[in-house]
């Protein structure tokens, strides 16, 4: 069968930002890899990426780079450090066109899926 233009071109993109996150989420995207497409994957990989960048930028997660997060860190957090995650992620806003947005709820819960405990780990 052959592949989307689509399907190929997020299959290119997940590799690039693959090698930016630690070894446990690489892990994860090959576990998940027969079962979900590769669009589906990257979303979570940026998800996966927003959520350590948030960690670390709040001081909750001390390391060099987002390669280098520590899978043990994820067990030490508070829920209401991953509350106030959320929080933040809804009330972000982005610009599209000349207009600023929010994020979609839509998008917040895939955050949600990505992340919750019995899909990552």
């Amino acid at each position: 069968m052959a592949l989307s233009k689509q399907h190929e071109y997020y299959e290119k993109r997940l590799d690039e930002i693959i090698k930016e996150m630690p070894p446990f989420v690489v892990e994860y995207v090959d576990d998940k890899w027969d079962h979900r497409s590769p669009l589906t994957l990257f979303n979570y990989v940026r998800d996966f990426q927003s959520f350590f960048s948030w960690l670390m930028s709040e001081g909750l997660v001390q390391c060099e780079s987002i390669r280098t997060f520590p899978v043990e860190a994820l067990a030490t957090l508070s829920l209401n450090d991953v509350k106030n995650y959320f929080k933040s992620l809804s009330r972000k806003k982005y610009e599209k066109g000349n207009e600023l947005q929010k994020i979609s709820q839509k998008t917040v819960n895939r955050h949600l899926s990505a992340l919750r405990p019995s899909s990552t780990i």
